[in-house]
């Protein structure tokens, strides 16, 4: 062991070396060896001194210094002592070589510090204490950096073993603090990257990077790896450590794309990263500052927003975007929303995860959609895992997403799937404005747990009592609807003569109702609407149960129907054409794109009036409305004549009109609206006119032509299994053809796609 010079400075009470007089000698050692310190204290040494006095606890540090000079550490076997001096107090620091390994610290750390406190007991036996010495302890080692003074490093080790000797007590903590020290030292943590993906065109807008700890430890947890080093005080170190090498391997893939990095905000605040991490990023090969996205994580709250404000104006003058993450997860990033304005905001998984299943959290991502678009941040979804939830996000207008099922976390080449990508454009196109208007059973749907057939009332009753907003459960075996149960029926039985005693031990299938009403999930509300007021006729208002593929998918209360269907006929009045109070646009397209989705086969007819303009100048606009109203009444009458009962007229604008129907009475309406048109036109043209077979206007170049009695151009265009359409627009667009095909005809004329075909 290292003995000091005779002038060396030695403490008083234990006449070991002073920690200044061991600096040559490590220096000296370390060009040689790894070394490593023990820090040691003895645990409540001023209540000893209390109790015993200064003198015997002067024997007690003198007779400890004597036992550290001699005896061989037991740590991951026998280690000489190299050097072990006083430093101050109660307190010694013992150097050895260090250890090849840390494995299974926690065992070693154990073994010795029960060495040491036996060998120390023993050392004081003669001073007949009443209870036993205990020690904190706490090992580091001496890292080796550049252009550091052993002096630096030293103290640096010191510190970081003396707080960990105090504040943690379990040797289960040291090893974990082990951990994250030699990963932080060995730089060891992997970065992966995630895609964020435009739900509007399928491109990748960016990349998140996601730093997880070595493989097959507790650190490969990127949840633990955060906390642990926030409780041992370095998620600086490890946030630095993160986004250094995020972007240093981002530096030549990423190329205009963004980067998105977590940071907490207390990292952000300091100072020294502040320079670190905008130093780092110009020295970062090359990446620029605005394709870079601070992502800002919960683990730390924000006190101040006024002064972290000024904080992220800094970063923002450099260029970085801010982004808000695991909006809707607790009040505190709705607060950050509405006090740092930022870029992007992340919707938390939770509210992503069964969205197309969930009309509670489909309204509140509506509502983030709109806020979003209102305050101009872009919205990101987190954590889709379906196709349903992806539809459902991109249907609504969300801008981006993120999650499994668009792409795991790898390498910054990955590309999105083909499949994926055309989901997402189908999904988009079909778009915003009429999928936050619900238009079949299962928008409206509520999903609430159900049980078994076998369970028994006293449970069934407990479950009531606990949730007082369920007024009914249904019943499954194996997930198919096999009953439903009302609160107010059940109560009812339980509440008359002896039925409390008759049915409490019994099981719910013995209660319940057998044959509830039960709708597949594509239901149309009008259909379930129509349904339930049948049913209400009856005075039955129990709960519809909802099912997709025969299983079990939620309810609806009959009010929450009722609601829904006033609210929609308010929408569509609003939507409806003033003048003929037919259905617009909004209720079309809806339509349209429902069958689509649903695979249904369906037929859209599109009337348009030839030589509208001419007549309605020629006449006036007076007579023009009363040529529009009257088609549209001409078209209502033929289709309750010949069309089925949920089929659908609407009126698009100007002389444009619509029927939706089914395949196979396409045709039969077409002929018979065509033939009335042709009865009725006659009357609302002058004798003269009519005589001449034309009236005489001007066009729009202000030439003055003869233009024939109106006629009606009909296009055809159906959906079915052998032809099907991405979308409305698609649709569209093959009407549009075929009605000038239609045009060009003299005279009324019908063009259906399936007379092309056929």
């Amino acid at each position: 062991m290292f003995k000091p010079a005779k002038k060396a400075l030695v403490d008083r009470t234990t006449k070991l070396p002073t920690l200044i007089s061991v600096f040559p000698e490590l220096d000296r050692l370390m060009t040689n060896i790894a070394v490593g310190m023990l820090y040691i204290d003895i645990a409540g040494f001023k209540e000893i001194e209390t109790i015993y006095g200064r003198g015997i606890c002067s024997k007690i540090l003198y007779n400890s210094a004597l036992l550290l000079q001699k005896i061989q550490i037991d740590f991951y076997g026998q280690r000489n002592i190299l050097a072990a001096c006083s430093i101050g107090g109660d307190d010694f620091a013992v150097f050895i070589e260090s250890p090849h390994t840390m494995d299974a610290f926690e065992e070693a750390y154990l073994i010795l510090k029960k060495q040491l406190e036996d060998g120390i007991n023993a050392a004081n036996q003669s001073l007949g204490l009443n209870q036993p010495l205990h020690l904190h302890m706490g090992y580091v080692d001496l890292q080796q950096i550049p252009d550091y003074h052993i002096e630096s490093l030293v103290y640096k080790a010191i510190k970081e073993a003396t707080y960990m000797a105090k504040q943690y007590d379990q040797a289960c903590e040291h090893a974990s603090w082990h951990s994250l020290k030699k990963m932080l030292e060995q730089r060891s943590i992997e970065v992966l990257y995630q895609p964020i993906v435009s739900l509007k065109s399928g491109d990748i807008l960016g990349f998140e990077a996601l730093s997880r700890g070595p493989g097959e430890t507790a650190l490969e947890s990127p949840t633990i790896m955060f906390k642990d080093a926030e409780r041992f005080r370095c998620l600086l170190e490890l946030e630095t450590l993160c986004h250094d090498k995020a972007v240093y391997n981002a530096a030549n893939h990423l190329g205009q794309r963004y980067l998105f990095i977590n940071t907490s905000p207390a990292i952000l605040s300091t100072g020294n990263y502040h320079k670190g991490l905008s130093k780092g990023l110009r020295r970062l090969y090359g990446i620029n500052f605005s394709n870079v996205v601070l992502e800002l994580t919960e683990r730390n709250g924000i006190e101040d927003y006024q002064q972290f404000r000024e904080v992220l104006l800094y970063y923002r003058r450099l260029g970085f975007m801010i982004a808000i993450d695991d909006a809707g997860a607790g009040y505190s990033s709705l607060q950050a929303i509405a006090e740092l304005q930022p870029e992007f905001v992340k919707i938390d998984m939770s509210l992503v995860q069964g969205v197309d299943r969930n009309p509670t959290k489909k309204a509140l991502l509506e509502t983030f959609v709109d806020f979003s678009y209102k305050i101009g941040a872009r919205i990101i979804g987190e954590g889709i895992e379906t196709e349903e939830e992806l539809v459902t996000l991109a249907a609504m207008g969300c801008d981006y997403g993120q999650g499994f099922l668009l792409a795991r976390p790898g390498s910054l080449k990955q590309e999105i799937q083909p499949h994926i990508r055309e989901k997402i454009l189908l999904s988009s196109r079909n778009g915003h404005q009429f999928q936050s208007e619900p238009s079949k059973i299962a928008d409206i749907a509520m999903f609430n747990n159900c049980i078994a057939p076998d369970m028994p009332v006293e449970e069934v009753i407990e479950i009531f009592n606990n949730n007082k907003s369920i007024n009914g459960i249904v019943i499954c075996q194996e997930d198919i609807p096999k009953g439903l149960i009302m609160r107010d029926r059940l109560f009812a039985r339980l509440g008359s003569r002896y039925g409390y005693d008759l049915f409490i031990r019994r099981s719910v299938e013995d209660l319940m109702d057998r044959r509830p009403l039960i709708l597949p999930w594509f239901t149309a509300l009008e259909e379930a609407a129509r349904q339930v007021a049948e049913r209400l006729d009856q005075g039955i208002t129990d709960y519809i149960v909802v099912t997709r593929e025969q299983r079990y998918f939620g309810v609806v209360s009959t009010a929450k129907m009722l609601d829904t269907m006033a609210k929609l006929q308010i929408v569509q009045a609003k939507d409806a054409n003033p003048l003929t109070g037919l259905p617009g646009n909004r209720c079309i397209t809806r339509t349209i794109s429902d069958a689509l989705r649903s695979s249904r086969d369906i037929s859209v007819l599109y009337f348009d009036l030839d030589n509208f303009k001419a007549f309605n100048d020629y006449y006036g606009f007076a007579q023009g409305d009363r040529a529009l109203t009257m088609l549209s009444q001409l078209l209502v009458e033929t289709l309750k004549s010949w069309g089925n009962s949920d089929d659908l007229v609407g009126h698009i604008g100007g002389d444009d009109f619509v029927i939706i129907t089914t395949g196979d009475k396409a045709d039969l309406i077409a002929a018979n609206v065509i033939a009335r048109f042709e009865e009725q036109i006659i009357e609302l043209y002058d004798k003269s006119s009519l005589e001449q077979g034309y009236i005489v206007a001007a066009d729009r170049r202000g030439q003055i032509k003869h233009y024939p009695i109106m006629s009606l151009s009909v296009a055809g265009v159906r959906n079915h299994a052998n032809h099907s359409y991405a979308n409305h627009l698609q649709l569209g667009e093959a009407a549009a053809e075929l009605k000038k095909i239609a045009k060009a005809q003299q005279g009324s004329a019908y063009i259906s796609d399936q007379h092309i075909c056929d």
